[in-house]
C-alpha cells in the first residue's frame, strides 16, 4: 500500500526483503553464489562413477522424469520401482 507521497510501505515479513539479492552484499552469482547448476548433468559423473548402481539408477530416473515432463507437462510423475 501506498502513503499520501506515493512510496510504498516496506513489508518486513516480505521474503524478498528479509533475503535480498545477494549480489548486492558482494554473494552474486560473479563470486560463485545464487547459481544454478545441474546436478543431474551426465557429464559430471566420471565413467566409473557411472558404473555404479546408484548413479546409474539415478541418472535413468532423472531422464524418464525429463522425458514425462516434456510428454505431460504439469504433472507429476511417480516412480513405480
Amino acid at each position: 500500500m501506498a502513503d499520501d507521497a506515493g512510496t510504498a510501505d516496506v513489508d518486513s515479513d516480505d521474503p524478498y526483503v528479509m533475503f535480498p539479492p545477494g549480489a548486492e552484499s558482494g554473494f552474486g552469482p560473479t563470486q560463485g553464489y545464487n547459481a544454478i547448476v545441474r546436478l543431474n548433468n551426465p557429464d559430471l559423473f566420471t565413467d566409473a562413477a557411472r558404473k555404479d548402481p546408484v548413479i546409474d539408477a539415478f541418472l535413468i530416473a532423472v531422464a524418464q522424469d525429463a522425458e514425462h515432463a516434456r510428454d505431460e507437462p504439469g504433472t507429476v510423475a511417480l516412480s513405480t520401482q
